[in-house]
């Protein structure tokens, strides 16, 4: 049986995350903030995921990605492929 994950959060990083939760511009930093949040609340990620209307392998994904690089690893990364032919004009 795998160990399981410790999802608690030190208090640097508990204020990180509040921090984006209520300043950050970015929605999906909000959002999957708030899923961090959670879990350092102590909701099971099943309960988290269904809050958030996400997959349950999207929550454990996140939480990797915040371990990785903090809140700005919460950020959408650049998509590969054609760039849009519209400028601003």
């Amino acid at each position: 049986m795998p160990k399981a994950q410790d999802y608690h959060l030190t208090k640097e990083e508990l204020k990180a995350i509040e921090t984006a939760i209520k300043h950050d511009k970015r929605s999906e930093v909000v959002q999957r903030s708030i899923a961090i949040r959670l879990l350092h609340l102590e909701h099971k990620p099943e309960e988290v995921a269904k809050m958030q209307a996400v997959s349950k392998p999207t929550i454990y994904f996140w939480f990797q990605r915040w371990q990785s690089g903090g809140v700005e690893a919460l950020a959408n990364q650049p998509k590969s492929g054609r760039p849009p032919k519209a400028d601003d004009a």
